[in-house]
């Protein structure tokens, strides 16, 4: 939402322009970097669920942390489109066709933007780019990247849901980033 945030506030045209987009576009950009090539797609699941997959040239999965796709899709206005990979229209089935399969499952999908989920990731990820502090060290850090990772690999356990939910209901303004945390890493152990 962050994301969607500085694009507008950039360029406020685009908050006419993106929802007029048809439901099936494609562009290229180019990349220095030979690790970084194939296709990113983008795909609303039938149960609302919005899914990211990044597939390389090859057919294998790069990722599908939305903070990583993102950023390695970052370019300016500016940038001039390049042409598709020869491959690109397979990769993106295949990108569809693994989608399919995934959303049997949860794990790796953030929900909608408005889940509890979706939410808690965007304000932990946050939290985690803010720099270290005496009581947010290094090691603090990493244990909040791995509770991350969980929280977007693997389902809440029953029960612990709730509590998110109260930090994100919007009764606590601002919200506590550091209560977020604590009880992020205390779910993971």
């Amino acid at each position: 939402m962050t994301k969607w945030k500085n694009a507008t506030d950039a360029n406020p045209k685009l908050k006419q322009i993106i929802p007029a987009l048809s439901n099936i576009i494609y562009s290229t950009k180019k990349t220095d970097s030979a690790i970084e090539d194939g296709v990113i797609t983008y795909a609303k699941t039938h149960n609302d669920y919005d899914v990211l997959t990044w597939y390389n040239s090859k057919g294998e999965m790069v990722s599908q942390s939305q903070k990583k796709i993102l950023a390695a899709m970052a370019c300016s206005a500016n940038e001039p489109a390049q042409e598709p990979l020869e491959n690109h229209f397979d990769l993106v089935k295949k990108a569809i066709d693994g989608m399919k399969q995934e959303t049997t499952s949860v794990s790796g999908i953030l929900g909608n933007r408005f889940s509890t989920r979706f939410r808690i990731i965007d304000l932990l990820e946050h939290y985690y780019q803010q720099p270290p502090t005496l009581f947010f060290d290094a090691d603090k850090k990493q244990q909040l990247k791995y509770a991350i990772d969980d929280i977007y690999n693997y389902q809440l356990l029953e029960g612990t849901e709730r509590p998110y939910h109260h930090l994100l209901d919007g009764t606590q303004i601002p919200i506590n980033y550091e209560q977020a945390n604590i009880h992020s890493v205390y779910q993971r152990e």
